[in-house]
């Protein structure tokens, strides 16, 4: 399974895509266990978007087909992302050193857990 949306914004002026959303399967030898990524403009960064579109998948996706954990992995500076992760059920389970690399710089990364008790 490999569900992917974008999201977009109608104005009066034109649609405009703001952002993705995804659910990737993690490791072929874990079934039933994927990831959780998104991607969203920052200028609708807290406005609700990315919570919209998680929750809507997440739900889609556990009535449509058998998961058992959902990771997502987020900076441990991006402040929006790991309080959306937290307000739709995630677990934050720890931090990973230097896991993320952006503009040549590494960061280190939280990663959270959803698991499904279905």
């Amino acid at each position: 399974m490999f569900v992917k949306c974008t999201y977009w914004e109608d104005t009066s002026e034109s649609e405009k895509i703001i952002g993705t959303i995804g659910l990737l399967p993690k490791n072929p030898k874990l079934p039933n266990q994927y990831e959780l990524g998104f991607v969203l403009g920052e200028t609708r960064w807290g406005k609700g978007y990315a919570y919209e579109a998680a929750t809507a998948l997440i739900s889609f996706t556990n009535k449509n087909y058998k998961i058992e954990k959902i990771l997502a992995y987020c900076a441990t500076q991006n402040i929006f992302s790991f309080k959306l992760l937290e307000k739709i059920g995630m677990q934050r389970e720890g931090i990973i050193k230097k896991h993320l690399l952006k503009n040549g710089n590494y960061f280190d990364s939280y990663i959270y857990t959803l698991i499904n008790e279905k």
